[in-house]
């Protein structure tokens, strides 16, 4: 039987202004590269600050292609980053999700932080995200396995893995390595099996390894527990938490007893920290995803609306003006702005020496040399710098970044998703933008989106 060589991937980040929504799918392919029924699809965080009727749009684009994702990642608890997931829920059954985990006491420094109202139903995500995400699929039950991501950190790292090919008549496999039984032997201290009480539909990612599809392709997902919020100045708010905690997650405690309580919290957040909260949230799960042991990695990128539906969209040929030869385009290849060439449809062209993955960072924080280290130093330099895209950390804020981010990381692509003309947050940073023009900038907002072809060899 012939086995096929070629792996192809297509990367959306979709037009919703000030937020966060990227997808992907991965098929097996050759010339054309066209999406069929074998798809392996995900996406990573859905929201906006923005209007919803944008996140409404790309919803409705997205069920058009696929009522399955097989992993949903959310990158942390804003609502420019959420505000969809409900809605996502209700469209598309959802394999897998992926959470950073972080105990109760930092949930609520960041809900509070981050002014949301206690009687909100948004509150309930941070209370218990696990019972919360189920309760929006209890009809439906759309919504498969829950995984809290731990801290990334020590020596445990994801090895690089070797690959093999896609048989024509094989199905997507996806591997991730988890413990849920809460034993002593599964790492959950105490005070973590007491979560989320009474639900035992979630399970924990074993530190230091990878998701793997068909052993063809990975995801790597990064928690950086040394930015989560450090305990309270005195103590008072973590230990008042842990005091009320049974009824803070008890589902049956009624709803005056559980708004006394937060409201009590709520004042002692205000007392030790008045306005400075929102500083406080560095919470972001990244998610490197990328072909393994591909010697060659082709494609294009399309910047603008997308067409219904957006992913045949896709270059049938490819033509780059370096390298006609066929051979590979090296890294001093680069010209305009981070391309090599164009494609036939005059869409930006790029032939790669080496395959490349995608790097989300969703509001992740490497505003000093330290925390780039940790980020490169997990992912193991072959991941690091085989970047093709990177999804610019924090809506390109100057304070999520320093001078060594582009230099270091080198991304063919630097996706900036934000709304420029939104003068409530003001992103990109013209600095941040500036550090970035030799490496594929793009700014996805409310009216353009970036889709990036990618066929493997």
């Amino acid at each position: 039987m012939n086995t096929p060589q070629t792996l192809c991937a297509h990367f959306a980040f979709h037009p919703v202004g000030q937020g966060l929504f990227a997808s992907g799918t991965l098929f097996p392919g050759g010339k054309y590269c066209l999406p069929s029924k074998r798809n392996f699809s995900w996406v990573y965080d859905c929201g906006t600050a923005s209007s919803q009727k944008f996140i409404d749009r790309e919803l409705q684009r997205l069920s058009l292609l696929t009522n399955s994702i097989d992993l949903l990642t959310i990158s942390h608890f804003d609502a420019d980053h959420i505000s969809g997931i409900a809605r996502l829920l209700k469209k598309c059954s959802v394999k897998n999700l992926l959470l950073p985990y972080a105990p109760l006491w930092q949930r609520l420094l960041i809900a509070f932080g981050s002014g949301i109202a206690i009687t909100s139903s948004e509150f309930g995500f941070f209370l218990n995200p696990v019972s919360y995400l189920r309760s929006l699929n209890r009809d439906d039950e759309n919504l498969g396995r829950i995984i809290l991501v731990p801290g990334s950190m020590g020596n445990s790292r994801p090895p690089e893995s070797e690959g093999r090919n896609l048989s024509p008549d094989s199905q997507w496999e996806i591997l991730i390595d988890t413990v849920h039984d809460g034993s002593e032997s599964s790492g959950w201290t105490d005070w973590e099996k007491e979560q989320f009480p009474g639900d035992s539909t979630f399970e924990r990612m074993v530190s230091g390894s990878s998701i793997r599809v068909n052993d063809l392709w990975e995801f790597v997902p990064y928690n950086d527990i040394v930015l989560t919020p450090p305990p309270t100045p005195n103590g008072d708010f973590q230990n008042a938490v842990e005091v009320c905690r049974e009824q803070l997650l008890d589902p049956g405690v009624s709803l005056e007893d559980l708004q006394d309580n937060l409201d009590e919290l709520k004042k002692l957040y205000d007392e030790e920290f008045g306005d400075s909260g929102e500083e406080r949230n560095d919470i972001s799960l990244y998610l490197y995803a990328g072909p393994i042991a591909r010697k060659l990695s082709i494609g294009t990128s399309v910047s603008g609306t997308f067409p219904e539906p957006f992913c045949f969209f896709a270059p049938f040929e490819y033509h780059c003006g370096v390298c006609d030869d066929g051979n590979a385009c090296t890294q001093s290849n680069k010209k305009n702005d981070g391309k090599v060439g164009v494609d036939i449809f005059g869409n930006d062209c790029y032939c790669l020496d080496s395959c490349r993955g995608i790097l989300y960072t969703g509001d992740g924080n490497l505003s000093d040399k330290n925390k780039l280290d940790r980020l490169t130093q997990y992912l193991l330099l072959p991941r690091s710098r085989k970047i093709l895209c990177l999804q610019v950390m924090h809506h390109g804020s100057e304070k999520s970044w320093h001078q060594g981010v582009a230099r270091k990381l080198d991304p063919y692509i630097s996706a900036f998703c934000s709304e420029p003309n939104d003068n409530r947050y003001r992103h990109p940073d013209p600095k941040v933008w500036s550090a970035f023009r030799h490496r594929g900038r793009r700014q996805i907002n409310s009216d353009s989106g970036l889709l990036i072809c990618m066929r493997y060899e």
